[in-house]
């Protein structure tokens, strides 16, 4: 299966940026895997 850019594009940020999730936003460093954030097609988990 072929992705696009959009799909695979990877993100850096530093520690204390705040991140949009459903019920506001998070500190970067507090997030964990299964987390939702916010993105261009709703809320999904890291």
């Amino acid at each position: 299966m072929y992705r696009t850019f959009e799909e695979i594009c990877a993100i850096c940020v530093t520690t204390g940026t705040r991140i949009d999730t459903p019920p506001g936003q998070v500190a970067v460093e507090a997030l964990r895997v299964g987390d939702l954030v916010a993105t261009r097609r709703g809320a999904l988990p890291l």
